[in-house]
């Protein structure tokens, strides 16, 4: 196996876990008497982001010199996604009356978690990589995107932020697919 291989368990065991609990959470999201079109979507969107952030990551298998540093970068934006996960759905989803009130109390830390996600990005972009400059200011302007986020209520905030992440994260996703890796 080469450190790649090794390195890429890590960042697969976590992606995995993200991915499964928001798996087991949909039938709960989606459910009718509680559903928010705000927190459904922000949920489709972080559904997508662990696949690209798998993809991501698949596509610096040929990278062959690792430091741990740069282990500790490329594990930000997987760890910093789960809990961005975990408090989106929260520990027991069967048992949130309302995806609204509960997304109104958990936005601030939810909306911290994904500017995290999006610096640990960045730098993984710029660094571990060695910088393409579209990612790179893409992950830039996700991350400045989010900070009203956290410092505002307003659902009409939340939903611009959505709808400017999602076209983000469809940019990211053609980057990725247009380029040599």
């Amino acid at each position: 196996m080469t450190i790649f291989e090794f390195l890429s368990v890590a960042i697969s065991i976590v992606l995995a876990l993200t991915l499964g609990k928001l798996v087991a959470a949909t039938p709960h999201v989606f459910s009718r008497d509680r559903r928010d079109p705000i927190h459904a979507g922000l949920f489709l969107v972080n559904c997508f982001v662990v696949l690209n952030i798998w993809w991501f990551v698949w596509s610096l298998n040929e990278k062959t010199s690792w430091n741990f540093l740069e282990f500790l970068i490329l594990m930000g934006s997987p760890v910093t996604l789960y809990l961005a996960a975990h408090l989106l759905v929260s520990d027991i989803p069967g048992e949130v009356k309302s995806w609204r009130e509960h997304f109104s109390r958990v936005h601030r830390g939810y909306f911290t978690a994904i500017l995290a996600t999006a610096i640990f990005a960045n730098v993984r972009t710029m660094w571990v990589v060695g910088g393409e400059a579209s990612l790179a200011v893409g992950f830039m302007v996700t991350g400045i995107l989010f900070l009203p986020g956290i410092f505002s209520s307003r659902r009409s905030v939340h939903a611009i932020i959505l709808g400017l992440w999602f076209l983000f994260q469809v940019f990211a996703v053609s980057q990725l697919f247009t380029s040599d890796r």
